[in-house]
């Protein structure tokens, strides 16, 4: 039995962004969504402890004013978040993503770009990180968070 926790994170994804983005993630045992609907970001994939709680959280943000995609990896120990890394990607280049995974295997190629055509454009990323692609690193911008029981935050 976990009690749900609310990790709340602003992020300038961007040097030049005046406005960070805001997440806020509702984390309870090994499952963590988002804390209201939204299409701003989604919870792709997280990877409990051995205590059953979610350790490593990846999470789609979309940059609310270019569009451009990005993957956060998080790693959380009790109320501890670290971001493993910010890696950007450009859903219009999936076919370089899939040539840097499978340089020898055209036929892999066309079988997962078969796949992404019956494929929403919001879980692109995810078939593409299924396969290993890896995005661009982002190394500037800021990243701020706090996390704590859900009624203590929400107040």
């Amino acid at each position: 039995d976990f009690p749900p926790k609310l990790l709340n994170l602003k992020m300038l994804l961007k040097e030049t962004d005046k406005e960070p983005v805001e997440l806020n993630l509702k984390c309870q045992g090994p499952l963590v969504t988002c804390a209201e609907p939204t299409d701003k970001y989604k919870v792709l994939s997280t990877e409990p402890n051995k205590e059953g709680v979610a350790e490593v959280i990846n999470v789609q943000v979309t940059h609310p004013k270019t569009g451009e995609i990005f993957l956060l990896r998080m790693r959380m120990k009790g109320d501890q978040v670290t971001i493993e890394g910010v890696e950007m990607f450009d859903l219009d280049k999936i076919d370089d993503y899939l040539n840097i995974c499978y340089p020898d295997n055209a036929e892999k190629r066309k079988k997962i770009k078969r796949q992404l055509a019956v494929t929403s454009k919001e879980d692109v990323l995810k078939v593409v990180l299924q396969h290993g692609a890896r995005g661009t690193v982002v190394v500037a911008g800021t990243v701020s968070f706090d996390i704590g029981p859900m009624k203590e935050i929400l107040r």
